[in-house]
């Protein structure tokens, strides 16, 4: 994979790879783009040319995101004006290799010889574990009952693979939904980026009865401290070391927000059917999709309180272009006497509607996995039952 930020550079590194037996699987403009789809795109190493003499500190910053990130990835730095202190922070920071531009094709071969050799004996390391998002453009929908009761649902399968993180810097609602003590928040990992290692992360988060893993966000109001880039590189440690990742999201598409999204193997859009939360889910989605954040993951979930709702499910599709692919129940009683117990409801109160839905709903994320193909078409009604129970659960979120 090519980041570089001049289109002609990539093209003349994208021939100069073909020479040394290597495809570049993309090309881009930014590492941002880089981090997201070097993933996806089976990358195994990363060229990567940033900047003039100006700009070595923020290249030093790059090559440190990208290795933190994408640990198993090896990065080729090239540039014509690193000094020779920078060319050893490149190699301190992360870079197996710093070559100078303009490339020589015997050094760049010489160079992916190096990085093969030590990639045939590096030891196989674990994969990145599941991200699951859930997401809310409105309050009051229960978002955060519903991520912390799924990633309850999920460490019944993974004991100890599961971790919750509260993406926000209001007062954590799922250390109370838990009943934890909150020593340690979310904020305390984005403060200490260049320490979050597997040790310092084990450090931060707390221990449920039921085996799941925790990172609450904070005691009290607090800005929240992180970009777009910080979300990344977080993720990719935290996803590291679990099986599991559920995130709990602020309700605000803001970059930091869009940046977990777009890095999610799944998102739970939560709406219902009510004016006021489509017209705000409405408004999420379509900055979602300027932001260019793939929808394919996006699994468009109705909350549902029992009440008389004001419109249909049909009325609700079209509002969001969208589809809805499953409904939880919002058991009020069930859920009030949770909260006030500590207890998650899906263990407090098995046999609930809420309970009953939120297990069919993540059996079905299951078997059918994130990304699965659109079905034909069908009624709303249809729809929700065969993402549920069906074959494939076409849930995506319309692009058109």
């Amino acid at each position: 994979m090519i980041v570089e930020p001049d289109g002609a550079a990539r093209a003349i590194i994208g021939q100069l790879l073909e020479g040394v037996s290597a495809v570049a699987v993309g090309d881009f403009a930014g590492v941002a783009e880089a981090l997201i789809e070097a993933p996806l795109r089976r990358a195994d190493v990363v060229v990567v040319r940033i900047g003039a003499a100006a700009d070595e500190q923020r290249a030093l910053r790059a090559v440190e995101l990208l290795a933190r990130t994408l640990p198993d990835i090896s990065i080729v730095a090239v540039d014509a004006h690193f000094s020779a202190d920078t060319v050893i922070g490149m190699v301190r920071a992360g870079a197996v290799e710093v070559l100078h531009w303009p490339l020589d094709p015997d050094e760049l071969r010489e160079a992916f010889e190096t990085v093969r050799r030590a990639r045939r004996r590096a030891p196989p390391t674990r994969p990145a574990g599941e991200l699951l998002s859930v997401f809310s453009a409105k309050g009051g929908l229960g978002a955060t009952t519903i991520a912390t009761n799924t990633a309850v649902l999920l460490g019944e399968h993974k004991p100890g693979g599961t971790v919750l993180v509260e993406l926000n810097g209001r007062p954590s609602d799922a250390a109370t939904l838990l009943n934890v003590r909150v020593t340690y928040s979310v904020l305390d990992a984005f403060r200490n980026l260049d320490r979050l290692d597997e040790s310092f992360l084990r450090g931060l988060i707390v221990r449920h009865d039921s085996g799941l893993w925790v990172l609450p966000g904070p005691l009290g109001f607090e800005p929240f401290p992180a970009g777009a880039d910080d979300v990344r590189h977080a993720l990719g440690v935290v996803r590291s070391h679990f099986d599991h990742v559920v995130l709990d999201l602020r309700h605000e598409p803001d970059e930091p927000t869009l940046a977990a999204l777009a890095a999610s193997d799944a998102v739970l859009f939560l709406t219902s059917l009510d004016v006021a939360a489509l017209r705000a889910s409405a408004a999420a989605l379509a900055v979602m999709r300027d932001a260019r954040v793939d929808l394919a993951p996006v699994r468009v979930v109705v909350v549902r309180a029992g009440t008389p709702e004001d419109v249909t499910l049909a009325q609700a599709e079209d509002t969001l272009n969208a589809r809805i692919v499953a409904s939880v129940a919002h058991d009020h009683a069930a859920v009030t006497a949770a909260v006030n117990s500590g207890v998650p409801l899906v263990s407090a109160a098995p046999r609930s509607r809420f309970t009953r839905s939120l297990r069919e709903l993540v059996a079905a994320l299951g078997q059918t996995g994130a990304a699965a193909d659109a079905p034909a078409r069908r009624s709303p009604a249809g729809r929700l039952r065969h993402a549920l129970f069906g074959r494939t659960a076409g849930a995506e979120a319309r692009s058109g």
